[in-house]
């Protein structure tokens, strides 16, 4: 049994739940879209670049899943923002 089927989906969320940030999702999840709409040219040219071509798309959902759970943790760059508003009532 092969368990990267099972990996391909698990690692990144588990990888957003572990670095789940805003700023940092979003920042992972433009250097893959970036990565997808210019493999062509990033294939062809040699470098560093190249290795990351292959991973564009778990570079994608790990930033997916960092700014998701970034957003559910009210973090973003390191500082805490409320964007929900809390039910606490102290009595």
């Amino acid at each position: 049994m092969n368990p990267s089927i099972f990996t391909t989906i698990t690692f990144p969320f588990f990888f957003g739940v572990m670095f789940g940030d805003i700023g940092h999702g979003l920042i992972l999840f433009v250097l893959g879209i970036y990565l997808v709409f210019n493999d062509g040219w990033i294939s062809k040219s040699g470098g560093v670049w190249k290795i990351f071509s292959r991973l564009r798309y778990m570079i994608i959902l790990m930033g997916f899943f960092a700014f998701y759970c970034g957003w559910i943790y009210n973090d973003m760059i390191g500082f805490n923002y409320n964007f929900f508003g809390s039910c606490f009532n102290p009595k």
